[in-house]
């Protein structure tokens, strides 16, 4: 595009396009091969993630947040 400056519209959708294609290998990771061997408890944390970052509870809280949802699912479904 050379000197040009993109409009904020488009910046906004190319800064959203990195998540989402994170978002996509995540899903099909956890999901497995057509959606077989779903993990419940990886479901569970991956949608605490952006709830708790909702709040602006800092990363490191979500983080941990979210290893001890699954933790605690797991021990539910064993």
């Amino acid at each position: 595009l050379g000197e040009r400056e993109l409009s904020p519209r488009t910046r906004a959708v190319i800064s959203l396009m990195a998540p989402a294609l994170l978002a996509g290998l995540v899903t099909t990771g956890v999901a497995g091969d057509r959606w077989r061997t779903v993990d419940p408890a990886l479901l569970v944390a991956l949608t605490a993630v952006p709830l708790l970052r909702r709040f602006r509870l800092p990363l490191p809280a979500v983080l941990v947040a979210a290893a001890l949802l699954a933790t605690a699912v797991r021990g539910l479904t064993t």
